[in-house]
């Protein structure tokens, strides 16, 4: 893309071409694998701190205290994984991040992790637990997100349970009505070198979903773009796609780390 491109560019249309940063690309995983392990924010993984304690609240509620068969879908670097294995759980992480993967065999080798997009994966059955984290849920557009959970119930039945924790729609709501902005970087995870990073973004009210774009201008001048798409929920709509695709005894978890971006939602088969 150069100036003249740019300067057409349509709005963007919620769900139409890309989507998603490739987070799967090889360049990008090891940039994207730096912020997953870096301790002093939460922008990609929450903190080990945090972590565990959710690990503490979700062994203790959905498994009893007791070891289990546990699924971490979109599992990253596996420090949901991780933690769950130290508590005596068989785990399986799945996720689409070539070096994530990578570093959480090497530190996780008594965990099964694959490769490849939870979407397409074969997960498999008898789970106790699945879990899906952080707003990742938020990331597939609607049908996505039902084919998603039907994949999830039939990971974990008969009788297993699943933990969903989504983004609150004000929030996506906010990120995506902000004015346009632009920054020099001497690195980021779009790119390892300097560049000029521009956005802007896209609040759709009848869809509720939030369109953030990303452009970034190399020291050449070339200029390259990147979406990042957001499918708001309020709690009870999400309740709802639960019962329709077969969850019983659903709720509203309690806060366990303070985060009022995020809430998390249980439910059984």
């Amino acid at each position: 893309m150069n100036l003249e491109e740019l300067a057409a560019l349509p709005p963007p249309v919620p769900w139409e071409g890309a989507s998603k940063i490739p987070w799967h690309e090889a360049e990008f995983s090891k940039r994207m694998l730096d912020e997953h392990l870096d301790q002093s924010h939460d922008m990609a993984s929450r903190r080990l701190s945090l972590i565990e304690r959710q690990v503490d609240f979700l062994f203790d509620k959905t498994l009893g205290g007791r070891p289990g068969r546990v699924l971490d879908l979109g599992c990253g670097p596996g420090l949901y994984t991780a933690a769950f294995a130290t508590r005596g759980c068989q785990c399986t992480g799945v996720d689409f991040s070539p070096a994530s993967i990578e570093y959480a065999r090497g530190e996780d080798p008594n965990s099964n992790y694959v490769l490849g997009d939870i979407r397409q994966v074969e997960l498999g059955s008898g789970f106790d637990l699945a879990v899906l984290m952080y707003g990742e849920f938020n990331t597939f557009s609607r049908t996505e997100g039902v084919a998603l959970l039907e994949m999830m119930r039939d990971a974990v039945f008969p009788g297993g349970s699943i933990a969903l924790e989504l983004q609150a729609e004000q929030v996506l709501r906010l990120r995506a009505s902000g004015a346009p902005a632009w920054q020099v970087r001497a690195s980021s995870v779009f790119s390892g070198g300097p560049h000029l990073w521009l956005e802007d973004h896209h609040w759709f009210e009848d869809e509720a979903v939030g369109v953030n774009r990303f452009f970034v201008v190399d020291d050449n001048g070339a200029i390259e773009m990147y979406t990042d798409t957001a499918q708001a929920y309020f709690p009870h709509e999400c309740v709802e796609l639960l019962q329709e695709t077969g969850f019983r005894r659903i709720s509203r978890a309690p806060n366990q780390i303070g985060d009022p971006g995020t809430y998390l939602l249980i439910a059984g088969t």
